[in-house]
């Protein structure tokens, strides 16, 4: 978490009023109410992030439009959100880390709040999981958490096939596709992603040291 903070505080924000999601996960367990109930899928990669206090998500493919990138926002990107119940748009403040699409920012603050566009539902059926870290935090930990999910995707979508390649290196992940029984063909889009019925998950994990040092994508290698 010590490392996450500096980060934030790195590229401008607050980490006491912004948190990385693994600590604000971490701060929700551990209140009388616990860990918030979303669906299946979200709650799995939720409690895998608390488990082993690193940031996890998850996005739907179907909803993604052009490639994901990690990039350092301008200030001119569109965040789509939600703000008293109505459609709100944000703008990341320049310099900020963002998740982002050729459609706009899917996720701002690095993992701080994702946008409901490519949020998992029940209904998604292509998906793709981020699990980061940073140093000094061992590659190994986040391979034991990738592969931790992987089992309990499987656990809960029997006759699934899993591949967790090892993480690269500048920006470290490791992908892991897998389709249930009865589905149609997984469909190849990025590093990893599937497409199957009824539970089509597919999962990456990546490992980022610090981030991206001037705007521009940050990539990981295609699987």
């Amino acid at each position: 978490m010590a490392a996450w903070r500096e980060v934030y505080t790195a590229f401008g924000s607050k980490p006491s009023r912004t948190r990385n999601s693994a600590e604000a996960l971490a701060k929700r367990a551990l209140a009388d109410a616990g860990l918030p109930r979303i669906n299946m899928l979200v709650d799995l990669y939720n409690a895998v992030s608390v488990a082993h206090l690193i940031p996890v998500g998850g996005e739907d493919l179907d909803r993604v439009q052009g490639g994901m990138r990690l990039v350092r926002a301008t200030g001119d990107e569109e965040f789509v959100t939600v703000a008293a119940g109505e459609e709100a748009v944000e703008h990341p403040d320049a310099g900020e880390v963002v998740w982002c699409d050729d459609a706009g920012v899917t996720c701002r603050r690095w993992n701080w709040r994702q946008g409901p566009r490519t949020r998992l539902t029940e209904e998604s059926a292509s998906a793709v999981f981020l699990l980061e870290s940073l140093a000094p935090m061992p590659v190994a930990h986040l391979e034991a958490a990738a592969a931790e999910l992987a089992e309990l995707l499987e656990k809960f979508s029997p006759g699934a096939r899993i591949t967790v390649p090892r993480p690269g290196v500048t920006i470290q992940r490791a992908s892991a596709a897998f389709t249930s029984s009865g589905s149609v063909p997984c469909r190849r889009d990025g590093p990893a992603s599937t497409r199957c019925r009824p539970d089509p998950w597919g999962v990456r994990d990546r490992r980022a040291e610090r981030p991206p040092a001037a705007p521009g994508p940050a990539r990981a290698a295609a699987a």
